[in-house]
């Protein structure tokens, strides 16, 4: 994986560092927006890494998806060509358990349940 900087709010984080459980999200996508409970489980779970959502969309666009889904992690911005090069060939939403910037598994169109993350870790 390559090095990341993504924006958040006015803030960077280098997803090179540290260990973080990453859904590529569409905020128009349903299945995204009906994703959002599961993950918001997960990211309420101390035992897992910290949880956040990349997505290539508009800041206000972000917003409205806040606002009307209510996600308790935070949604940062990357290109659209980084995402599309993350979400290659699946489908949305895509669950990235990354390590130090390498991907150690990835979750298609579903969201995994926490005792299968943590027997990936």
């Amino acid at each position: 994986m390559a090095r990341f900087f993504v924006f958040f709010y006015r803030n960077y984080l280098d997803l090179g560092c540290g260990e973080y459980l990453i859904a590529l999200i569409g905020t128009h996508c349903e299945h995204c927006q009906d994703a959002v409970p599961q993950i918001n489980n997960l990211a309420e779970n101390p035992d897992l890494p910290e949880v956040l959502a990349l997505c290539p969309d508009e800041e206000g666009e972000c917003l409205e998806f806040v606002e009307e889904f209510l996600p308790i992690f935070p949604i940062g911005q990357v290109s659209e060509d980084d995402f599309w090069r993350l979400l290659g060939e699946s489908i949305s939403p895509r669950i990235l358990l990354v390590s130090d910037g390498h991907i150690r598994r990835a979750w298609d169109g579903d969201v995994p349940d926490s005792e299968e993350i943590l027997a990936t870790s």
